[in-house]
């Protein structure tokens, strides 16, 4: 069964873990930080980050792990090596990286789509939420460790909208229709009250990008979306 399939099958559970899911920009690059990096926030004391002209987003990338499938300084590790173990064999990279050798391991109900592999055990490393400084350690039935290329252009694993609301990239799962349009599908899960999240057309786009900013349609399944500015992007990439 191909990752597609297996996307659109996802396990609604996936909405507990803020899990969500899109295409936009961000030109790849082999470096793993993006350029002209500012100093670092309190947030995530290794995330680089770039100053973006008025009215885009400011990009951000999360260094969680390094490439032997450590944590970086600053950031703790839930271990749940003890329960299920997730599949990271496919030659898929996560959709949100920048470097290469980050993977997207199933199932989606893990929302581990941003992993890395620990170096001589069966286990990877996984960036669960982009606004935390938790990380989760999966026991993994099969990894593949190198050869997995970050794609060209990676998508962001989390959003901040104008108003402060922070959404995840969805991985899967069973979703509702959105009332009011009915043909769109959801791409990011939004934390708030009730379910919340960010719509677009099936094909896409889910953030609309002009030269003075980016939007999103946010919203619940039921009743009207609203257009909101996105002000923050966040990408994931090794620690070199």
């Amino acid at each position: 069964m191909t990752r597609t399939v297996r996307w659109v099958l996802g396990i609604g559970a996936v909405v507990v873990v803020l899990a969500v899911g899109v295409v936009v920009l961000l030109p790849r690059s082999d470096d793993s930080s993006p350029p002209t990096a500012t100093n670092t926030s309190a947030v995530d004391p290794l995330q680089k980050q770039v100053n973006a002209p008025t009215g885009t987003p400011k990009i951000t990338t999360r260094t969680p792990f390094d490439a032997q499938g450590a944590p970086t300084e600053g950031w703790e590790v839930d271990d749940k090596t003890g329960s299920g173990a997730i599949d990271c064999s496919y030659d898929e990279a996560s959709p949100s990286a920048t470097t290469d050798n980050i993977l997207a391991c199933s199932p989606s109900a893990a929302a581990a789509d941003s992993c890395v592999a620990v170096a001589n055990k069966p286990a990877a490393l996984c960036l669960i939420d982009p606004f935390s400084t938790r990380l989760t350690r999966y026991a993994t039935s099969t990894v593949r460790t190198t050869g997995v290329r970050a794609p060209q252009a990676p998508t962001p694993i989390g959003l901040i909208l104008d108003d402060g609301t922070t959404c995840r990239l969805r991985n899967g799962g069973s979703w509702s229709i959105q009332a009011a349009n009915p043909d769109y599908i959801g791409y990011y899960f939004c934390r708030g009250t009730g379910f919340q999240a960010i719509w677009g057309p099936p094909d896409g786009p889910a953030i609309a990008q002009q030269p003075d900013g980016w939007t999103v349609q946010f919203g619940s399944d039921r009743g009207p979306l609203t257009k909101h500015r996105v002000t923050e992007a966040v990408y994931v990439a090794i620690q070199r």
